[in-house]
């Protein structure tokens, strides 16, 4: 996918009358603001946007945790 794809699917995506993304996202990302950086061509953004959950600890650590 190129970036001006990524832009035609994020319109479409801002547009949504019931966003359930957050609510469905089991890390809770903020996929509207993320979607609005990729709009915007603000790549720098969006990446920041999903950084603080892009590492996999917690996920391995709630995995374990149900484990014991």
């Amino acid at each position: 996918m190129d970036l001006n794809e990524a832009k035609k699917i994020a319109s479409r995506c801002l547009e949504c009358k019931n966003p359930r993304c957050v609510e469905g996202c089991p890390i809770n990302q903020n996929i509207p603001k993320f979607i609005k950086y990729i709009k915007e061509e603000n790549l720098e953004a969006a990446y920041k946007t999903i950084l603080p959950f892009s590492s996999s600890k917690p996920i391995v650590a709630s995995q374990s945790s149900s484990i014991v």
